[in-house]
């Protein structure tokens, strides 16, 4: 029991140490563990909404307005019809319900042949690999066609893990600018609330880093926030181990002010993807601009995790839901 809590005590404080670095003391880390210890009990909170909401330093009501891991559940009890859960969950229903939108050609492995993969892979000449279900940017890369390749082991591989190909996009000169060897995206949150209506809640730009696929915050990408009004980036960036930038750390390219882009078209297209599924009220959309400006839509997620979207401004963002739904 007693190294149990020392083990815990220990990621405690590192964890509060790459949040705030050098700002508290050890006795007042440990006053916060022992608060974070009664939230736990009392609250079902967890460790790292404690630490990325800064609960340490907010009231009751303070913490109240955050959307943590119990409030997330309530909004997707309440604004999603499970039986649209797999739509959203599986990479292939969800091409298949909104291939219109997505702006790219894809493949569904598994049920391909060899030969159909290969041709698949050769017209695209690059290619972008995702397991059918999966999240965080696990398990994605990037395939790029070599004449006379055996390929046979990699499509066996990828038709175990029931992967999709998607033809690599082109993005944006505006996005490759910030890092060249990831899809660059926004995050943008929509809630279609109580009258029917579709809202647009909350959005970010993610951007990833050099070398690295994806630009997915659990997968070393850096978010910031998009003013939803002006269409632009009006925080730092931030990462998973809550580091701040005010300039990519890798291109130095400025985050704050800069503008996103056909911003009213894009308000428009993700409006109307809501409405696509309308008995999932609750989406977080995966969105993107190609080389010739074209919107494609990456993907959709019935759970969007509030982590990032509230991360970035310190803001909570539960009453805005509550008061919707």
């Amino acid at each position: 029991m007693l190294a149990t809590f020392k083990k815990r005590w220990k990621l405690f404080g590192e964890s509060i140490e790459k949040a705030e670095p050098g700002i508290y003391s050890d006795k007042a880390k440990l006053w916060f563990y022992i608060k974070f210890l009664f939230l736990r009990a009392t609250k079902g909170v967890y460790m790292i909404d404690f630490i990325q909401y800064k609960f340490y330093e907010r009231n009751r009501f303070g913490r109240k307005r955050f959307v943590e891991y119990q409030s997330l559940h309530w909004i997707m009890e309440k604004c999603n019809d499970v039986k649209s859960d797999e739509l959203f969950d599986s990479k292939k229903l969800f091409n298949e319900r909104f291939e219109k939108f997505l702006g790219r050609p894809w493949l569904s492995i598994k049920d391909s042949t060899y030969e159909e993969f290969v041709a698949f892979l050769k017209e695209n000449d690059e290619i972008f690999v995702k397991p059918e279900v999966g999240s965080f940017g696990d398990g994605i890369e990037i395939l790029r066609y070599q004449e006379n390749h055996d390929y046979h082991d990699k499509y066996e591989k990828l038709v175990r893990s029931e992967s999709i190909a998607e033809g690599l996009v082109k993005q944006a000169k505006e996005f490759s600018e910030f890092n060249e060897s990831s899809l660059n995206t926004m995050r943008i949150v929509t809630l279609i609330d109580k009258n029917g209506q579709s809202n647009i809640m909350v959005a970010l730009v993610r951007l990833g880093r050099k070398g690295k696929v994806a630009d997915n915050f659990h997968h070393y990408g850096i978010a910031a926030k998009i003013d939803i009004e002006t269409c632009v980036v009006n925080t730092t960036g931030v990462d998973r181990e809550f580091a701040r930038y005010t300039v990519h750390p890798d291109s130095n390219k400025v985050i704050p002010g800069f503008k996103i882009p056909k911003w009213d078209e894009i308000k428009a297209r993700v409006i109307e993807l809501s409405k696509q599924v309308p008995q999932t009220r609750y989406v977080g959309w995966d969105i993107s601009l190609d080389e010739n400006y074209n919107i494609i839509c990456i993907e959709g997620n019935r759970g969007a995790d509030p982590d990032v979207t509230q991360v970035t401004d310190q803001v909570g963002k539960y009453f805005d839901y509550k008061n919707r739904i």
